[in-house]
Parts: structure tokens; C-alpha cells; sequence
């Protein structure tokens, strides 16, 4: 199990970056239904600082799948300015949002994709793949494997431990407590598997407390 990290260095400006997407949550959030309404009072804790918990498993291009509110990849692209990060959802209303983040909040090292991941083909696969909110862990797996390099990971969130998970092509390179929950970093054992489609009853949007509901619209 890897040790608590020590806090990671931010950039200058972060910050600030940081409390200006918050704004732009709370602004947008009743016509993109970005998190549920109680949670606007404690987005730092509940989003942005959940979404930086996973800063010591950030080690290269990074693809944030079901992004909803642009969490974790928007408080990631802030906190590692020269990581690429591709933010990748379905719904039009929420990728009009993430769009305008980038804009306002100048990260040029962001990219929006307005895709359902099951129709999705990388030009090239990742080293790091978050998938938070989207379907339980097992299910997140099969639908963001075939995103991954040989050897890179995905960073599956939970609140419990999982408990004797099997992951078909990966396994568990490590698993820590943070403050929300856990994180369990899942490594691929081969480049760009056959991808899993798991039909959509089998995903359970807000199963983690973020409620990044994947509307069509």
C-alpha cells in the first residue's frame, strides 16, 4: 500500500484557478447539471480536493473519461499545467461547460472530446486514465482499458476498499486511502486490449459521491 503523499507543489496561480472553476461549477450548474445542488456549498472539499487526491498516480498524458463536471481532470490539468489532458463526455451541455473552463481558466494543456467512450478511438493510448463517477469498479475498467499503453494505469475511486476485485487484463499496482475514500490503481498488462462494452444497464451513474449524471443532451 503506498504511503500518505506529502502535499504535491502546485503551480503559481493554482489557487486562484482552482476557486474560479468552482465559480464556474456554481454558475453553470442548474442548466448542465454538473453535481448535485447540495454539494455546491462544498465543492472544494467534495470535488476539487477529491479530484487532487489522485496528483501522486499523475505521471503522464492523461485521459479523464465521463469528465461530467471536468472532475478529476480539470483541478489535475490546473495542479500539472504540463500534463496533456484530454476530458472526454457525452453530454453536449457538459462539454459546452468543460469548453468554456478551458477557455476561461487559459489551459492550453486541456482537450475536449464530445464522445461516448464506447465509440471513442484514441490516436494513441494513455498512460493514466481516470474514470470517476461513472459505473462501479469493475464495469469503469472494462469500459476504459483498451485507452491504455502496456504498463499505464487507471485510477478507479471508491469508498470502500474493494474487496478481492479480478480485473480481465490488469491488476492492482497499488490502492491507498484518501480523504473520501480509496483509490485503486488498476495496470494494464497488455497495450490496447479488446475493448470492453459492457451494456448500459450494467452502469450506474453517481456511484461514487461525485453526480456527474451522463445525460445525452
Amino acid at each position: 500500500m503506498r504511503k500518505e503523499p506529502a502535499p504535491a507543489a502546485l503551480p503559481d496561480g493554482a489557487t486562484a484557478k482552482f476557486a474560479a472553476f468552482e465559480a464556474l461549477v456554481q454558475r453553470w450548474n442548474a442548466r448542465a447539471n454538473l453535481v448535485a445542488r447540495g454539494d455546491i456549498p462544498h465543492l472544494r472539499e467534495r470535488h476539487t480536493a477529491d479530484s487532487l487526491a489522485l496528483l501522486p498516480w499523475v505521471t503522464g498524458r492523461l485521459a479523464d473519461v465521463g469528465s461530467g463536471a471536468g472532475l478529476p481532470g480539470i483541478p489535475l490539468a490546473i495542479a500539472r499545467p504540463g500534463v496533456p489532458v484530454v476530458l472526454i463526455e457525452r453530454s453536449t451541455r457538459k462539454c459546452a461547460f468543460l469548453q468554456h473552463v478551458v477557455i476561461e481558466l487559459d489551459l492550453p494543456n486541456v482537450d475536449v472530446v464530445a464522445q461516448d467512450i464506447r465509440g471513442y478511438e484514441a490516436s494513441s493510448a494513455f498512460d493514466i486514465v481516470t474514470v470517476r463517477a461513472v459505473a462501479p469498479p469493475r464495469q469503469a475498467w472494462a469500459l476504459v482499458r483498451h485507452l491504455l499503453k502496456s504498463g499505464a494505469s487507471a485510477l478507479l475511486q471508491s469508498r470502500e476498499r474493494l474487496q478481492s476485485p479480478v480485473f480481465d487484463a490488469g491488476w492492482i499496482a497499488d490502492e491507498a486511502p484518501v480523504d473520501r475514500g480509496w483509490v485503486t490503481e488498476v495496470r494494464c498488462v497488455q497495450g490496447m486490449t479488446p475493448r470492453g462494452r459492457p451494456p448500459l444497464s450494467d452502469l450506474h451513474p453517481g456511484s461514487t459521491d461525485g453526480t456527474q449524471s451522463n445525460d445525452e443532451e
